[in-house]
């Protein structure tokens, strides 16, 4: 239900991005979209990160950025996704790399109201919005929102509330900023639904 909530999203935001002709950067983390790896490792902090030892990574907890760094710094072709750890209120990103330029940044948050204000705030009322009623792992229903922005040059922004991974009873926010025509691209990948009329 979720991939074809997701799916639907992101045809909407397709429909509206074509009608929009101007070009327009978006910055998350430090990050702009459309930067390219080299870039985005720099701005990650890799030079620093990479001359640690393994002991001075682990002593400052920098384990899981290292290695994210030695990712970067290795593969510049495909598809990399890089995890980035925390800081409040969220909860870290998620950077997605598609031919050596940053194609999507996911940032996480536990308060849907927090990114749905910090989203607004600085690229104005989202385009559409709506919620769902959904029960968690252990039945207790939950209204989930959703907020989709379409920006122009074809950025759209989705944030979607769901339920966490890591505890399944509680609600959390994953906000999306997607460079222009990655949206068509995950559009284009998504296999055909057979048709049961058929």
């Amino acid at each position: 239900m979720r991939r074809t909530l997701c799916f639907a999203v992101v045809m909407f935001c397709l429909v509206v991005a074509a009608q929009q002709p101007e070009s327009t950067t978006v910055t998350v983390r430090g990050h702009n979209l459309g930067e390219n790896v080299a870039v985005f490792a720099e701005r990650f902090g890799c030079a620093h990160l990479l001359s640690m030892s393994a002991k001075e990574a682990k002593r400052s907890r920098s384990t899981d950025d290292v290695a994210a760094c030695r990712m970067l710094t290795s593969n510049t072709a495909g598809r990399l996704a890089v995890r980035k750890a925390a800081t409040a209120p969220y909860n870290g990103y998620e950077a997605t790399f598609n031919n050596g330029k940053l194609a999507s940044i996911t940032v996480d948050s536990p308060i849907f109201q927090t990114a749905l204000d910090d989203v607004s705030e600085r690229y104005g009322k989202p385009l559409k919005m709506w919620a769902e009623k959904r029960s968690n792992a252990y039945g207790a229903i939950f209204e989930l929102h959703s907020a989709t922005w379409t920006l122009p040059g074809g950025i759209s922004i989705v944030a979607l509330e769901g339920f966490s991974a890591d505890d399944p009873g509680r609600p959390a926010t994953e906000i999306t900023f997607f460079a222009p025509g990655e949206m068509a691209r995950i559009a284009a990948e998504q296999p055909k639904r057979p048709n049961g009329l058929d």
